[in-house]
């Protein structure tokens, strides 16, 4: 099958049962849609690259469907459409960092790190330092973790200025992920606990 195919039939299969979305949250409709891909997928050989693109066209066929949802997403859908494959963060980049710090190993810990702020953020043990260091300059550009401005919207950034810890703070880092925010605020919050609950976690071991 065919990619404008596979396409054409995930368009016929949303037009038969458009009366059925339009009484769903689009969370839901959108896993449906996840869900019909995958199903579709087993029947055709293509690359992870063909897979994200067939998201991205999901996502565009559905709010050309519905107009009226896509008004409150219209920044997100531009950039979107000018982009080729599926953008993790749908904004624009607005500036780089200076200079990337490079990647080091710590021989006790078996770790390698980056020294942030003048401390050291670790990273799995299987990454190579190329990873280390292109990982980092992605969570402080393209996700814009710690703030900066490096994107116009930054949905995925810890702190902003309506939402800050304070000093003296009690932080429940829930999950932890990399361990930026952690990281950040340190030095300033009386008490900082950091739980990373998923098991084959990658990052279960330098939080």
């Amino acid at each position: 099958m065919r990619i404008r195919q596979y396409l054409k039939t995930v368009f016929s299969n949303l037009v038969g049962s458009f009366h059925w979305l339009g009484q769903h949250h689009v969370g839901d409709q959108i896993q449906f849609l996840h869900a019909q891909e995958k199903n579709n997928l087993k029947r055709i050989d293509i690359t992870e690259k063909n897979i994200d693109q067939i998201r991205k066209n999901l996502i565009e066929l559905y709010y050309e469907i519905h107009k009226d949802e896509g008004k409150d997403y219209s920044d997100e859908l531009s950039y979107l459409r000018s982009q080729v494959f599926l953008p993790m963060i749908p904004y624009k980049q607005k500036k780089h960092l200076k200079a990337v710090p490079n990647a080091e190993y710590d021989n006790n810990k078996k770790l390698p790190f980056i020294v942030h702020k003048g401390k050291r953020l670790y990273f799995p043990a299987t990454w190579s330092l190329e990873s280390v260091r292109s990982q980092y300059q992605y969570y402080i550009e393209r996700e814009n973790l710690v703030g900066g401005g490096y994107t116009d919207k930054a949905p995925h950034q810890y702190q902003s200025d309506s939402l800050k810890i304070s000093t003296g703070d009690i932080l429940l880092d829930i999950g932890s992920a990399e361990g930026f925010l952690a990281l950040e605020t340190i030095e300033t919050t009386k008490r900082v606990v950091s739980r990373v609950f998923r098991k084959n976690s990658l990052f279960q071991h330098q939080i």
